[in-house]
């Protein structure tokens, strides 16, 4: 009798344990944006289109994550896409992602108002995937 009360004793938390809801595992930090919309911009073409307006300007390489696509202090960001590539590039302070939408947003302090865009607005205004480089001047 001992030895079926030690054995049930054992075998009870094996057949009872799959029974017990456990906690499910966190997802994590959610995904950000999708970073394939911005590519590098070549860093020879972006001062080549510096010089030509002709401004003095120095072009370095961005960097692209799905969060945020970033350049080092002083810099500003410069855009250009499928859309405006006989134009003048474009030129903010930040692209960030709004984690709740999951949409990219440019911003331009020094702008008139500070100005905020939406990625619908840099889709309508550069297309994409738009090239991303850093540099060290402004284009106006």
């Amino acid at each position: 009798m001992s030895m079926r009360i030690l054995l049930v004793m054992y075998a009870l938390p094996g057949a009872v344990l799959p029974c017990i809801p456990m906690k499910t595992p966190d997802k994590g930090i959610p995904a950000g944006c999708n970073a394939a919309l911005f590519t590098p911009y070549d860093v020879e073409m972006c001062d080549a289109q510096f010089a030509a307006i002709p401004l003095t300007n120095k072009c370095s390489s961005a960097s692209i994550s799905p969060m945020a696509v970033t350049c080092g202090p002083g810099l500003t960001i410069v855009l250009v896409g499928p859309k405006n590539t006989d134009a003048y590039p474009g030129d903010v302070a930040t692209i960030t992602c709004d984690r709740s939408t999951k949409k990219w947003t440019a911003t331009d302090p020094a702008s008139a108002g500070g100005a905020t865009f939406t990625e619908a607005d840099i889709a309508n205004t550069f297309g994409f995937p738009a090239g991303v480089a850093c540099g060290t001047g402004r284009w106006w």
